[in-house]
């Protein structure tokens, strides 16, 4: 239940809460706030859902490998919880910390390439662990129904 919460959240925070905060001025028909600080704005919204991300990883992980010592477990499960956890610890330990930390540098610096590698990387990684996480869910709803 926990685990689709975060996505559900997640898939939020990324198809909504996103293109809202970046266009801003369409919302509120002038730019009050300026690049540097709507990605401030998301940032904190991704620094607040690593939280229960990080916990959530760390519980599927458990729950996973104490069903695969069960006998309860198969492969898609494992692959998915496997890459699940690996990019959602990844994005909650890697990237929020580094992308905080370049943040804090000022505006300029989230301009450079380098700013711009890890934002694209960072979000390719987010994108997996939520398909990951979706294909988990799915999955132990297909179990539970047999």
């Amino acid at each position: 239940m926990a685990l689709t919460g975060v996505i559900a959240f997640s898939l939020f925070a990324g198809a909504v809460v996103a293109p809202v905060i970046f266009n801003s001025s369409s919302w509120l028909g002038e730019s009050v706030l300026n690049r540097f600080q709507e990605g401030l704005m998301m940032t904190e919204v991704f620094v607040r859902l690593s939280y229960p991300l990080i916990a959530v990883c760390l519980f599927s992980m458990a729950y996973e490998l104490l069903n695969y010592w069960k006998k309860d477990s198969d492969w898609i499960a494992l692959i998915s919880m496997s890459l699940m956890v690996g990019t959602g610890l990844l994005f909650g330990f890697y990237f929020i910390p580094e992308i905080l930390h370049l943040q804090s540098q000022g505006p300029a610096v989230t301009q450079s390439p380098v700013f711009a590698s890890i934002h694209k990387t960072s979000e390719i990684c987010f994108k997996i662990t939520v398909l990951s996480g979706l294909v988990l869910v799915l999955r132990n709803i297909l179990k539970m129904s047999r």
